[in-house]
């Protein structure tokens, strides 16, 4: 939540820094949140099986990488690309949910829930004024690098303790049961609907991706 609203103070520097065009920058929100909510499908039911900790240190440890990816990249399609990786650490928000329901119960359950949710309002209300104080501290030119580069000692440390303090995996032992058509043709759903709004070229052909999601979507609930 801190990462993605700091960014949005920050597009209008990183967008002059860069040379980005109307494109990318579009991109640079649309690919985090895609794959961020592509990855909650997976993720959670991985975490149901395998077990929650050992999915939440890799979503940890990818998003942590991306953003030192990020915050270092020397072109605008590098930015671009390193976003969906960050998305990705979206595995990390379904199994911490799972964490929750599976370690608290009652009036317990429902502080941890409250506390989850009141983090996350903080950190979305923290967002903007720490990355407009960040760059006026260090300029346009570079100021939203440090943006992204944040959320690395938090990950780190979240690492950290992750690996300490979370219960051990105790998923079922197995294959993982997972409906990979289904997933497939979600993912497919997805990017039908968000393409034309994000790609202005794509956007001119919206018969082709209309019938695209009329398709994906019936194949989706015959499936």
């Amino acid at each position: 939540m801190l990462d993605n609203s700091a960014l949005n103070i920050a597009i209008p520097a990183l967008r002059d820094s860069l040379h980005a065009d109307a494109t990318q920058v579009q991109w640079l929100v649309a690919g985090y949140s895609l794959a961020f909510g592509l990855a909650l499908i997976p993720g959670g039911r991985l975490g149901d099986i395998r077990g929650r900790k050992p999915f939440f240190l890799a979503g940890m440890a990818i998003f942590t990488a991306g953003a030192i990816l990020a915050g270092s990249a020397p072109q605008p399609w590098a930015l671009v690309a390193a976003r969906p990786l960050q998305g990705l650490g979206g595995l990390v928000n379904s199994q911490m949910i799972g964490t929750i329901q599976d370690v608290f119960t009652g009036h317990a359950r429902t502080r941890a829930l409250g506390l989850y949710a009141v983090t996350g309002g903080v950190a979305g209300g923290l967002g903007p004024p720490l990355g407009g104080a960040v760059i006026a501290a260090a300029g346009p030119g570079v100021g939203w690098r440090p943006i992204f580069l944040l959320a690395v000692p938090f990950g780190v440390v979240t690492l950290v303790l992750a690996a300490r303090h979370l219960p051990p995996a105790r998923g079922r032992v197995g294959l993982p049961d997972l409906d990979v058509v289904g997933l497939l043709l979600m993912s497919g759903l997805t990017v039908a609907l968000m393409l034309p709004f994000v790609q202005p070229s794509a956007g001119s052909a919206w018969g082709f991706w209309a019938a695209a999601v009329c398709v994906l979507a019936g194949a989706f609930v015959l499936w």
